[in-house]
């Protein structure tokens, strides 16, 4: 009588073993898991997948089973989510490289609607902010200039990164408010995610095209809080970088229910909804949060600054980008912006109402200093941003920055217009 025959597992075979594991380590290719926690799961995946085939019985396995299945439809549902929102706002498309290694700008002639950074991920339900589309238009160049034509002469150019650009609609960004209070003709150079160096090519690729009417200015609003810690390349430029590595790692890295269910966890904690952020009820009582980073940025001391690797560079870049602007008859003015935090650091901390200190940052006092000796106007717009925080919201209940971003809103960005209107201050 032949021996009973054994009753076979339902994972048997290398093609089995490869299905399985395609299953549980589906959510760190959709983005659901990213980053130092997505090999961590990938090596957990790998030894369920050892424990599965040769230790645990056959009930247990189906339940493995079911496990992976469940997880590669979570993360379906993930990859579809992120392909809608990406598709309807645009932002796969949005950027394109230059003949420069490593310099972006926008795509020419396009007309995009991204909402607020992380609108459908973690705003209404965890922060304050309702949900908003902005209208974002560029011109032939890859710029945000909605009503310029090739030719057009031009009364004053701003420069900056994404503050200069706009979290808000075309005609809300800082130069278009400044051009409607003053009645001039602004164009727009600012890229998002550049710092002084970036900056400074910009000027070199564009300004040869552009025609300025004398007098014109050139408005660099400079971020304190990013552009110590930017891009400055040493030596000879690197090659550019893998563009489709870049788009997935960015397309994983926006995972809709990443954010989504991460939020929900942390408040269930009573912790705060971004791993980025610091939670705080702002005076209109909803809930927003400053960035930790800028935080500890803001807060170096002056021989932290002046013993910071990129400190020579960022000197040298601005120096290099003013001699740019002097060189095609531009007067160049740098107005320093603060951060949410610095502005609404009562609501951080907690303390008194309207009580943030004015007194610029080490790192602000060091910037006024250097550009003091080119002789070149330098403003920090930090005591300005205070005093026009209170102001404003006494008048008509408005805050100058978003509750869930760390950029200035439409009235944050009229605020900075006039003062860039109103103080068009000169060194002695």
């Amino acid at each position: 009588m032949s021996a009973e025959k054994q009753p076979q597992k339902p994972v048997k075979g290398w093609i089995h073993l490869l299905l399985l594991w395609i299953l549980l380590i589906s959510p760190a290719f959709s983005g659901l898991i990213y980053g130092g926690p997505a090999w961590i799961w990938l090596a957990l995946s790998s030894v369920l997948l050892v424990l599965a085939h040769f230790f645990l019985p056959s009930r247990w396995l189906r339940w493995v089973f079911s496990l992976g299945i469940a997880l590669f439809l979570l993360a379906l549902a993930d990859l579809g989510l992120n392909f809608k929102r990406q598709q309807k706002e645009n932002l796969h498309t949005l950027f394109r490289k230059t003949e420069v290694p490593n310099l972006l700008t926008y795509v020419p002639d396009t007309v995009a609607f991204p909402s607020l950074q992380d609108c459908e991920n973690q705003p209404a339900l965890l922060f304050g902010d309702s949900c908003v589309e902005f209208l974002f238009t560029t011109d032939a160049f890859g710029f945000r200039n909605p009503n310029f034509t090739p030719g057009d002469t031009v009364d004053h150019l701003f420069l900056g990164d994404s503050f200069g650009v706009g979290v808000c609609q075309d005609k809300e960004t800082i130069s278009a408010q400044f051009d409607s209070l003053q009645g001039t003709f602004s164009y727009n150079l600012s890229v998002s995610a550049t710092g002084p160096w970036e900056q400074v090519q910009h000027l070199k690729r564009e300004l040869p095209r552009l025609h300025f009417r004398p007098g014109a200015r050139l408005i660099w609003l400079v971020f304190p809080a990013n552009d110590l810690d930017g891009y400055f390349p040493q030596g000879d430029l690197p090659p550019q970088a893998d563009s489709w590595r870049d788009e997935y790692r960015l397309f994983r890295f926006r995972s809709p229910m990443r954010f989504l269910l991460g939020g929900i966890w942390r408040r269930l904690w009573g912790i705060s909804p971004s791993p980025f952020m610091q939670e705080a009820v702002f005076p209109n009582g909803k809930t927003g949060g400053f960035t930790h980073v800028y935080a500890e940025r803001v807060a170096r001391t002056t021989p932290e600054v002046a013993s910071h690797p990129n400190w020579p560079a960022m000197q040298a870049n601005f120096a290099e980008g003013l001699q740019i602007a002097r060189s095609v008859g531009l007067q160049p003015e740098i107005y320093l912006l603060p951060t949410k935090g610095e502005v609404y650091d009562w609501v951080a901390w907690q303390g008194q109402p309207w009580t943030s200190a004015e007194q610029s940052s080490a790192l602000s006092t060091a910037l006024q200093a250097f550009f003091a000796d080119l002789g070149v106007s330098c403003m920090d717009l930090k005591p300005v941003l205070i005093q026009d925080s209170r102001e404003e919201f006494m008048q008509d209940g408005n805050l100058l920055f978003w509750l869930s971003d760390t950029h200035l809103n439409q009235f944050g960005n009229r605020a900075v217009a006039r003062a860039l209107g109103k103080e068009q201050v000169h060194p002695d």
